[in-house]
């Protein structure tokens, strides 16, 4: 067996995906840690800071040191003590033609290239030196990751790319030819409650491409949801057949770049992939059954919604419940841009709300305008009028989709805080957390209630962050519900989900 063949059996007798292995290397060496750094460099600080070093072997290796971050530094590849799995390269362009052959000569199974300056420079020389370097990996076995990427980030086995990423895996798998997207991915969407099965950057593609990730995320039974960041594509048909498998399988949200003139020419730059053409991509995922996205806020709230009870919407009636009718007016909008009905609230409802919203400057009809569905300060029964409003909503039978945009539900003291528990608690922090709690037991009981899926909207306090307070995204999430920081968008992905639903026929459903 060649150093880069899967192994495709697991411990418990099953066969496993092809490049199962990639994802659970035994032992890694960082190649080219930085001398200035005393953490030793991006990589090794967040290798550690996740702590993969506790239970797996981790090498630095730098000539010119001894040591780093309190590890010992060994002066090659070769030195290493015990056998290396993984390789991850730091070292420049020149110097990669040699890194590849002393992992020959050390059997390792698999290298990360994070180095960068070849093909995508545009330069005949350092695209001579990819070929050849890569042709010699492949011919000992060596699978390779890049150039020029980030590499893996697979919460189970503590491997991170960058610092501080959730350290509980999850079920949602992805996949970027960018870096910086992909961790904008981690941690916007770590920062709700999403949590990852695995996320690959890979950079130039030069050997594993979107097509080997899509197929192994396909067979992985850890992810249930995908979703992609795709530059270029080298192989056409290995990519049209692993993403119809993948999108088969799973429920897959693609965003591709360089769809146009100048976005092709800055993919060029940037990867050295041919972005081919958005009509023939965007005919490909429609016929696979994958979700197209156009923007990285798009490719974000697509997969909130399919993570969430958002997937679930099967009609194009939404009722509204908002606090100013101002807001109510711009949505109906929005709704009517996107396909969507407001249909009016029939009579017992309305009736029924009468009881929990005064007549003056209000409506209970659809939007419903109810001043006394915001949060601190509306006096007492407050929450219970807003109970009743969401019940009588519930209950109503006209909504297969209710989105709620109550206003100041936090208070001054809603600010965002980072995404972990690990953060001192604080009577402000707790207050926020206690509030976002409540908030969120209240919908997720309406939409048990309804029977259809409640999407949140928050709104911006002239005092603080824009959009949707994050104490209660992460409150809401945790209860399957979706948080968007607009309604536009909560309408855009109504229409989506409901148009990506129909073109799914004959395919596993969405929910």
């Amino acid at each position: 067996m060649t150093a880069g063949e899967p192994v495709r059996e697991t411990a418990g007798g099953t066969s496993a995906p092809p490049l199962e292995w990639l994802f659970h290397p035994r032992s890694i060496a960082v190649v080219g840690v930085p001398s200035a750094d005393p953490r030793g460099g991006n990589f090794l600080r967040a290798l550690r800071a996740l702590g993969y070093d506790r239970d797996h072997q981790l090498y630095p290796i730098n000539p010119k040191l001894r040591e780093t971050a309190g590890l010992p530094c060994y002066p090659s590849l070769l030195a290493c003590p015990g056998p290396v799995d993984h390789v991850i390269s730091q070292v420049p362009a020149h110097a990669v033609p040699e890194l590849v052959e002393q992992c020959v000569a050390r059997e390792v199974r698999s290298l990360q290239l994070f180095t960068a300056g070849f093909s995508e420079t545009g330069d005949a020389e350092r695209a001579g030196i990819e070929r050849r370097a890569l042709t010699r990996a492949l011919a000992a076995g060596i699978r390779v990751i890049g150039p020029n990427c980030m590499g893996l980030y697979v919460p189970d086995e503590r491997i991170a790319f960058t610092g501080n990423p959730p350290a509980d895996a999850g079920s949602t798998f992805l996949l970027s030819q960018s870096g910086v997207h992909a961790a904008d991915l981690i941690f916007r969407l770590g920062a709700i409650g999403m949590r990852f099965s695995k996320v690959v950057s890979y950079g130039n593609g030069a050997d594993l491409a979107a097509h080997d990730f899509l197929s192994y995320a396909a067979e992985d039974p850890q992810t249930r949801v995908v979703g992609a960041y795709i530059e270029g594509v080298p192989d056409g048909p290995a990519f049209a057949q692993a993403l119809r498998r993948c999108a088969a399988a799973k429920p897959t949200v693609i965003l591709k770049a360089g769809v146009s003139e100048a976005g092709a020419r800055a993919v060029r730059s940037h990867t050295a992939s041919l972005a081919g053409s958005g009509r023939i991509f965007e005919a490909l995922c429609r016929q696979a059954g994958a979700q197209l996205v156009e923007t990285m806020a798009e490719l974000r709230e697509t997969l909130v919604a399919v993570t969430s009870s958002a997937r679930r919407v099967r009609g194009p009636r939404v009722v509204m419940l908002s606090s100013g009718g101002g807001v109510g007016v711009l949505a109906t909008d929005a709704f009517a841009r996107a396909g969507l009905d407001v249909p009016e609230l029939p009579t017992p409802a309305r009736r029924e709300l009468g009881s929990f919203i005064p007549i003056a400057g209000t409506s209970n009809r659809n939007p419903i305008d109810a001043e006394s569905f915001g949060g601190r300060g509306l006096g007492e029964g407050a929450a219970e009028r807003r109970r009743g409003i969401l019940s009588a909503v519930a209950r109503s039978g006209v909504a297969d989709a209710i989105v709620v945009s109550p206003g100041i539900v936090q208070g001054a003291h809603g600010s965002r805080v980072p995404w972990s528990d690990d953060a001192p608690p604080s009577p402000t922090r707790d207050e926020a957390r206690s509030e976002a709690r409540e908030l969120a037991s209240e919908l997720a009981a309406a939409q048990e209630e309804a029977g259809c899926p409640l999407l949140y909207v928050g709104r911006a306090r002239i005092w603080g962050d824009l959009g949707p307070d994050l104490e209660v995204e992460r409150a809401l999430y945790a209860r399957g519900i979706a948080s968007y920081e607009s309604v536009e968008s909560a309408a855009s992905v109504l229409r989506r989900m409901l148009d990506w639903r129909s073109r799914r026929a004959g395919l596993p459903p969405l929910s």
